[in-house]
């Protein structure tokens, strides 16, 4: 990809750095409002949104951001999901960009992404995991 994405807890922001294609150096680096507390980020795979977890093991939420495909720019579209879940340990968008997945300390909990606003929905469904505590999942395609 062109942009690169970091999220600064402490700083509240969202830092994008430009990726050169030849050599995968990172150079241009600029902070952009985001949100305080964020924990983790992920990019949709057509590059159109970023996701933003913020909070708490108890008060995390999901904030969607688009991305301006010529400046890599991010802004926040609607508005932030509330999770009423346990500790988010590990966050991931499906390679088809259908859901999101957060990976908890009692499993995984898809959430559906609506394909016209980049937006998160509401969803209780919770694929309990057996076993330790889940703490990463990847996808085949």
């Amino acid at each position: 990809g062109k942009f690169l994405y970091a999220v600064n807890q402490i700083g509240g922001t969202v830092s994008k750095f430009t990726v050169n294609p030849l050599t995968g150096a990172l150079s241009g680096r600029v902070d952009e409002p985001g949100v305080s507390d964020a924990t983790i980020v992920a990019m949709h795979p057509r590059g159109k949104w970023l996701y933003v977890i913020t909070g708490s093991a108890s008060t995390s939420t999901i904030h969607t951001f688009t991305i301006d495909s010529v400046t890599g720019a991010v802004n926040k579209v609607g508005s932030r999901l509330p999770m009423a879940s346990n500790p988010i340990t590990a966050f991931y968008v499906d390679p088809g960009g259908l859901y999101v997945s957060l990976v908890t300390t009692e499993g995984l909990e898809p959430k559906p992404i609506n394909q016209s606003t980049g937006t998160v929905a509401a969803s209780s469904t919770l694929w309990t995991l057996t076993g330790s505590l889940p703490s990463a999942l990847d996808f085949t395609r």
